[in-house]
């Protein structure tokens, strides 16, 4: 959204694709996620309106098994290297010991400039973890190395990708024909992705995974 002359003006919808053009086909970046198992929401209201976005030219839905709440990059890995990112996860290992497990609180849908996704919570939860997982990578990375988003985070899981710009009111459209959804997800761990954009998905192996709560 943006604001002129007080008043609220919807974005246009803008190519999810052209963000990061440093970042190649092949090239491997490691994140913090949480993840959504597969099958773990499994809503038919929803699974029908997200096939119905796949139907939308403009639109690259998520499948289930990539459907991720990102909490930080940490940066290319072939910048990084094994050595500095294991020890990233030794260092957020420590932090999140005693957090412990939370229930992700999923809906409703809401429109990004670039996506289409469930908002997600609780809020403060979230960015305490969030918080606190940044902080900890930043300690091992140093300053020289800072990593993405410091202070924006606005936690959501993302249903679709724009693929193109589009009018704002085609994807205000979209989100008006999202069902209602409020659903819950127990979460346990952390996720360390080594994660590659493929074919407009972003697909990734799990490197590490940290327990909330030992």
């Amino acid at each position: 959204m943006d604001t002129t002359n007080g008043v609220t003006v919807a974005e246009d919808g803008a190519d999810h694709w052209q963000w990061r053009p440093d970042w190649a086909d092949e090239r491997t970046c490691a994140f913090w996620y949480l993840t959504v198992p597969d099958g773990a929401v499994r809503l038919p209201a929803l699974d029908a309106y997200v096939d119905a976005l796949g139907r939308s030219a403009w639109l690259d839905p998520v499948p289930p098994r990539w459907r991720h709440l990102t909490l930080t990059e940490i940066g290319y890995d072939d910048e990084l290297g094994a050595d500095l990112l294991a020890e990233v996860a030794r260092r957020v290992a420590d932090g999140v010991a005693a957090s412990g497990p939370l229930t992700l609180e999923l809906g409703p849908v809401v429109r990004f400039r670039t996506a289409v996704a469930l908002a997600a919570g609780p809020g403060d939860q979230l960015r305490e973890l969030q918080t606190l997982v940044r902080r900890r990578t930043q300690e091992v990375l140093g300053e020289e190395r800072p990593v993405v988003h410091p202070t924006r985070f606005r936690p959501h899981v993302s249903l679709a990708y724009l693929n193109r710009a589009v009018p704002a009111a085609d994807l205000d459209r979209a989100v008006a024909d999202a069902p209602a959804v409020r659903a819950t997800v127990p979460v346990d761990r952390l996720t360390l992705a080594a994660v590659t954009r493929r074919d407009r998905h972003y697909q990734w192996h799990v490197v590490d995974e940290l327990m909330l709560g030992r």
